[in-house]
């Protein structure tokens, strides 16, 4: 894609946790949702929580009204990157830049 994408590799496992859910609310089946993940995951970055756990206890303080979320904060702060979201709760905190869906997909579309 040349944009480089990262993800908490422990945020995987919520992500399977929750696949039915995920998968109802997209339309798609349980198998057909492992499919479409497993081709995205070839565009992202797993980060192990080594690489981000120092973060963790800063992140989950900024993180009180969700803190499942703070993972995604912390391995931000230890990459020195932004968070790609439209959740509220991260958009609230304020030590890393959080860019949504239309800005990024804005930025796609004047680059391409």
């Amino acid at each position: 894609s040349g944009m480089p994408f990262a993800y908490p590799e422990v945020s995987l496992l919520e992500l399977k946790k929750h696949a039915d859910e995920i998968a109802q609310k997209g339309n798609y089946t349980r198998e057909e949702l492992f499919r479409i993940l497993d081709i995205i995951l070839d565009y992202i970055t797993l980060v192990p929580l080594e690489t981000f756990a120092a973060h963790l206890q800063k992140a989950a303080a900024a993180m009180t009204n969700d803190p499942d979320d703070a993972v995604f904060v912390a391995c931000a702060l230890a990459l020195g990157d932004v968070i790609w979201s439209d959740d509220h709760d991260l958009e609230r905190q304020r030590l890393v830049p959080v860019v949504k869906t239309r800005d990024l997909a804005r930025l796609f579309t004047d680059r391409y």
